[in-house]
């Protein structure tokens, strides 16, 4: 994969967006809200996403990775799932990543190979802002699952440029998608603004729609 040399987020930012689902009869329903940060630390990138659903914290990721390449060094993420907390953290080495996951039934951990470029889950948003496509309309990279304790490689492909209206404003953005390389399962729609922010707009997958509300 290859970024931009200049990476689109500023040096502190924090966007809000609304996570919208289609019920049975397809109407779209606000359930609940992301929060995206990042934060950038001498030369570490600090990335958080906070997902709320009917007003409970249900998912909190954390990720601290090198500013340049965005390979990550430390990644957490808590899940509130109906009220039992568990948490997995993941330490990135050249060799090895480390995870250990702490659930109501104890604590489990395990060590799997690093392979040169896996990037985590948490960090999906931003690193496909980061990507060229100037260059590339299509990169493969290795993403690590926290929830699996696996990585697989993911097609992220650019697929045209658009022009969409969310909460009664209109941006032109580029279309991308991202999905597992080995069967296409999994896909996801991202479109991003095509100014130099390259602010995530909206996303696509199944019936779930995210849509950007605004920078705070």
């Amino acid at each position: 994969m290859e970024f931009l040399k200049i990476k689109p987020w500023l040096s502190s930012e924090v966007s809000l967006y609304q996570i919208k689902a289609l019920d049975d009869n397809n109407e779209i329903h606000i359930i609940g809200t992301l929060k995206l940060a990042v934060e950038q630390r001498n030369k570490e990138m600090y990335m958080q996403n906070i997902v709320t659903i009917n007003d409970i914290v249900f998912e909190k990721s954390e990720s601290i990775c090198d500013a340049e390449t965005l390979l990550p060094i430390k990644t957490k993420t808590e899940y509130n799932i109906e009220g039992n907390n568990i948490s997995v953290q993941s330490e990135y080495s050249s060799s090895h990543i480390k995870m250990t996951a702490v659930t109501p039934k104890g604590t489990q951990k395990k060590k799997v190979k690093n392979e040169s470029g896996v990037y985590d889950n948490i960090q999906v948003y931003q690193l496909v802002r980061a990507l060229d496509f100037g260059k590339s309309k299509k990169h493969t990279t290795k993403i690590m699952c926290p929830q699996t304790a696996m990585y697989e490689d993911y097609d992220i492909q650019y697929h045209c440029d658009e022009t969409v209206e969310v909460n009664n404003k209109k941006y032109d953005c580029i279309r991308v998608s991202i999905c597992k390389a080995v069967d296409n399962s999994g896909r996801q729609f991202l479109l991003y603004s095509k100014d130099e922010n390259k602010k995530l707009i909206r996303t696509l997958a199944g019936g779930q729609i995210i849509e950007f509300v605004e920078t705070m």
